[in-house]
């Protein structure tokens, strides 16, 4: 194969890789104040098929959950001391990063 054929062949690869960016869901886990809390336990859970992934908050509360298709996901975050806060029905369409805002409350919830 000449290197020009091989350099379409790649530049196709290359276009078909960015072409299958898929969905995310992230957040700030705060408590009642606006503190970040960090390494809250995060969890998205697609409700059709019920396939789970996991993350924890880093040091500013934040996560970022992606390679997710699109579909109706479940997010719930749990914290030591916090009520554990669920947010059914987040709604993701392809190529979209959606935001959800977990305010944990202080008291723990038992699940």
């Amino acid at each position: 194969m000449d290197r020009t054929r091989l350099f379409g062949v790649l530049l196709l690869f290359a276009a078909t890789a960015t072409a299958q960016f898929t969905s995310g869901i992230e957040g700030t886990v705060v408590d009642p104040s606006s503190s970040a809390i960090p390494a809250a336990h995060v969890l998205v859970m697609n409700e059709a098929t019920q396939v789970t992934r996991e993350t924890d908050t880093n040091a500013s509360g934040y996560f970022r959950v992606t390679d997710l298709g699109p579909a109706t996901y479940r997010v719930e975050v749990r914290a030591p001391g916090f009520k554990i806060w669920i947010q059914p029905h987040v709604q993701l369409d392809a190529n979209q990063l959606r935001t959800v805002y977990p305010q944990a409350l202080i008291g723990e919830q038992k699940a």
